[in-house]
């Protein structure tokens, strides 16, 4: 077990416990006794020790005033031990020879020693000269007329008697004037010294009592005047025993600038003292007031000496705290200015450098995440230059500094390394300044973070691109659906022109289904440019990816299992069957791609309150979080060069927008990715109750057929003329018009919508002018016509391509409707 390790106070408690205890028992006991004596002299031997042990456990750096204060602590054992062996066991011999001449070394040692610790408290000045020598008149002046002159003035004691009395007084002047120059120093305020400057006042104190007591005959051995000195002694061992005896030799700051109230009461009342004492000695010998009035002269002349450099060093401490503030205001506004200044650079998302060419480094503030500012290297510019744009900056770089002549200002953009480790887009304008010699020696500049905006400018070019192809997807698909219609109705023609001829009406059903196909890829292109709304409201859920299984399980290969999970029942989504099929489509595709080694597909629907809930997700490597927050942006991709667009989750996403609904993917690396969706419930559609075929019954009325189509346009009039319409066809809009202008009116007019000269919305509008009930029955093979002109919703839209029953239920339904025309 290891041993605790002794606190640093330890020592100093210890001994000052000790020391307090012998000082109280040592006042109990009777008066003039051995114990007593032999107490008072353990107390003294004790302080030596505690001195000697403070050297030796602290080891300051300076000793001097240490090892003075041991010698004259054992001069005064030495001494003490004397007078009690001449007291006690030479039967009351006279004392004052031997030990007195002990006791004058001791005081040697104690004034040596308080005088190195004095001196160093602060540095040497005349203010310093003259406060002592104010203090020193004074003191010295009490001393002679209380103290010393008495003693001197006894001529029935011995001369040598007179003389060792009178030192004692004489040594306590000068430790006065010591321990007034610790009193007003601007000390370090350290135990030890406290302890030190008590053991001196502890020794001053017990010594003028002394005195006194002897010349009036008081004095008792043991009383409280040798407790005082035991007192002393004491505070000197603790100050030796503490820690920070090492700091006690060190020196203060200068307290010129603190000339505190002890400083201030001390002078004023050494100033004082020779008045006083000079009125006390009026009636004197004319020595003494020669003495007097020669002190008090001396102390006023240095009482104006010190007033005139205490005038002079407080205008001087006060230049300098003028000058302090203002510096610290100067400094402040600095800071203020400087934090204000990374504030905005911060904000502006930008970073300011400065390069200089002395020392080849940069001068960079907080920007791109790089945190404060710092001076930085050249190099460490260069290596956050992303490779591929370093050679073309270094080359503008050394072209902008390497003409004097040229503009002092550039720009250039290019991609700089974050804090992060990502790359930022930066807009970089810098200055060059130049010397005499025409060399460039600073250029100061500004990166600004353009990432967003570029990203956005993507996003536009991206918009911009899908937009053009959506127009033309419509276009085409406009045409392509013109031709789907004139082979759908023509293979509807055959079907009811044909013989009973199974074969041969086998090979007209395929023909039909061919079309019908061609008009779903037609459908498919117009969902992936993201160019078509949608007519259909809803789709099956559940009947929809139920469908869509076979399908995968070819298309995904016999290495990845298909797992269907469905719980949304026969309830519809807001949704075409297509779009949905398509979104579920890209997601299994993404999927595929994810797991090369195989895995699980799993797609799972479930009802969540007003919302179904569609999960597909699967086995494979799964996303980082950074490329999973990117997974949805336009032609983003993972895939090598050539191998993917970048559009199928981003159309994913438009569908799902587009429905009202929501996405969103949970994927971490190699735990496999989940993509959930929620689309809003829609009630499912009613059934048409139309044949299969073609239109039940035959129909009445008059048609005006408006199509520039001319195949279509053929085809379309024998579907109507086949149930019984008649018919009038018209190759553009302007013969329609003039068609129209003719009596009687048609029953109705069927129009395409996207022709030249005159749309069909706009000939219905001009039609609507003179014949407002005039219905209308819109044909279009072209996208983005959901949204008709105000006035026109209650015109319907069938669109191409269609079979002859969706046109003649359509056609029948306007002309049957009670308000389809005016009594």
């Amino acid at each position: 077990m290891a041993a605790r390790k002794l606190h640093p106070l330890a020592p100093v408690l210890a001994f000052g416990g000790l020391a307090a205890a012998l000082i109280a028992v040592h006042y109990l006991l009777p008066r003039g006794s051995g114990a007593q004596g032999l107490l008072y002299e353990a107390v003294g031997i004790a302080s030596v020790v505690a001195v000697v042990a403070g050297l030796v456990l602290h080891r300051p750096a300076r000793v001097a005033h240490l090892v003075l204060l041991a010698l004259g602590l054992t001069a005064t054992a030495v001494g003490d031990a004397l007078f009690n062996y001449q007291q006690f066991v030479a039967g009351g011999a006279s004392a004052s020879s031997t030990a007195d001449l002990a006791y004058v070394l001791a005081y040697v040692g104690y004034i040596g020693s308080v005088a190195l610790v004095a001196r160093r408290r602060h540095t040497a000045a005349l203010s310093d000269a003259l406060d002592a020598a104010i203090v020193t008149i004074g003191a010295g002046l009490l001393f002679w007329t209380i103290l010393i002159q008495p003693i001197a003035a006894d001529e029935s004691a011995p001369v040598l008697d007179r003389i060792g009395s009178s030192l004692v007084p004489a040594f306590d002047v000068l430790l006065l004037v010591a321990l007034a120059q610790l009193l007003t120093s601007s000390s370090v305020g350290t135990a030890s010294f406290r302890f030190f400057t008590a053991g001196v006042a502890a020794l001053l104190v017990p010594d003028v009592l002394y005195v006194l007591q002897t010349l009036h005959g008081g004095y008792e051995a043991g009383g409280l005047t040798d407790a005082g000195w035991m007192l002393g002694t004491t505070f000197w061992g603790m100050a030796a025993l503490h820690p920070s005896v090492r700091l006690l030799h060190q020196l203060a700051p200068d307290r010129e600038t603190r000339l505190t109230w002890r400083r201030l009461a001390l002078l004023g009342g050494a100033s004082l003292i020779p008045p006083v004492v000079a009125l006390q000695h009026i009636d004197a010998d004319a020595t003494g007031i020669l003495l007097v009035t020669l002190a008090a002269s001396v102390t006023t002349v240095f009482v104006f000496a010190r007033m005139a450099l205490l005038f002079r060093e407080h205008g001087r401490a006060v230049a300098e705290l003028r000058d302090a503030r203002a510096e610290a205001a100067a400094e402040q506004a600095l800071r203020d200015s400087y934090e204000r200044f990374e504030s905005a650079a911060t904000a502006l998302e930008c970073a300011i450098y400065e390069w200089n060419r002395d020392s080849d480094t940069m001068r960079w503030t907080t920007g791109l995440g790089h945190g404060p500012a710092a001076q930085r290297p050249q190099s460490w510019w260069e290596e956050h230059v992303h490779p591929d744009d370093l050679e073309r900056i270094r080359w503008i770089d050394g072209a902008s500094v390497g003409r004097a002549s040229g503009p002092r200002e550039h720009e250039s953009e290019y991609r700089f390394r974050r804090g992060d480790g990502t790359y930022a887009h930066v807009l970089d304008r810098w200055v060059v300044s130049y010397d005499e010699s025409g060399e460039a020696v600073r250029i100061v500049g500004g990166m600004v973070d353009v990432s967003h905006q570029r990203l956005l400018e993507a996003r536009l070019q991206q918009s911009e691109k899908m937009e053009a192809l959506g127009r033309l997807a419509g276009g085409v698909a406009h045409d392509f659906n013109n031709l789907l219609t004139a082979i759908l109705g023509n293979a509807e023609l055959l079907k009811l022109a044909s013989p009973a001829d199974p074969s041969w009406l086998e090979d007209v059903a395929e023909i039909s289904r061919a079309a019908d196909r061609a008009a779903e890829l037609t459908g498919q292109l117009l969902t992936f440019s993201r160019g078509r709304v949608s007519h259909d409201v809803s789709a099956e859920l559940d009947g929809a990816v139920d469908e869509m299984a076979t399908m995968l399980g070819r298309l995904l290969g016999s290495d990845i299992e298909v797992d269907l999970v469905l719980r949304g029942g026969s309830r519809h989504v807001a949704c075409e069957a297509g779009q949905l099929e398509q979104v579920i489509l890209n997601l299994a595709l993404n999927a595929r791609d994810a797991m090369p080694q195989g895995g699980t597909l799993r797609i799972e629907t479930s009802v969540a309150g007003p919302l179904a809930r569609i999960v597909v997700s699967d086995t494979g490597t799964g996303m980082d979080e950074e490329t999973s927050a990117r997974v949805f942006e336009p032609f983003f991709t993972t895939k090598e060069p050539g191998k993917g667009t970048g559009l199928g989750l981003a159309t994913v996403y438009g569908v799902v927008e587009h429905a009202g609904g929501s996405i969103f993917v949970r994927t971490a690396p190699g735990e496999g990715t989940a993509f959930e969706l929620l689309l809003p419930w829609r009630d499912a559609p009613e059934t048409a109750s139309a044949s299969s075929g073609t239109a039940a019954g035959e129909g009445t009325g008059s048609i005006l057929l408006v199509e520039d189509e001319e195949s279509v346009r053929a085809v379309v009039a024998r579907m109507l003329e086949s149930s019984g319409y008649a018919v009038v066809q018209s190759g553009s809009p302007l013969e329609a018009l003039a068609l129209l202008e003719e009596e009687p009116l048609p029953d109705l007019v069927v129009s395409d919508v996207v022709m030249p000269q005159l749309s069909g919305f706009a000939l219905a509008a001009r039609v609507a002018e003179q014949a407002p009930d005039l219905p209308f029955l819109f044909i279009t093979g072209y996208t983005g016509t959901d949204d008709r002109p105000l006035g026109l919703e209650r015109h319907p839209i069938v669109r191409k391509p269609f079979f002859a029953d969706e046109l003649v239920s359509a056609v029948r339904s306007l002309l049957e409707a009670p308000a389809s025309r005016a009594a």
